[in-house]
């Protein structure tokens, strides 16, 4: 996965490979507070991947779709 940017949330705990393919300089990764503006820089190309859960960035992005839609 050389070349690869991956967004990681901050505080949160990733499995030993994670970290040791970040300190070999492996993957690149994105350390960021929260999951919200990972994946607005996802979505703006600023990291190629994002680690988390399926079903959160899906009921995230209805959510944020539905609020939208309402005005927000």
């Amino acid at each position: 996965m050389q070349g690869v940017t991956i967004g990681a949330t901050e505080g949160i705990f990733y499995e030993e490979d994670f970290r040791n393919a970040e300190e070999k300089r492996n993957v690149k990764v994105e350390w960021i507070p929260q999951d919200e503006m990972i994946i607005r820089m996802l979505l703006a190309g600023r990291i190629d991947v994002f680690v988390q859960d399926i079903m959160w960035v899906i009921a995230y992005l209805r959510n944020t779709s539905r609020q939208r839609k309402d005005g927000w």
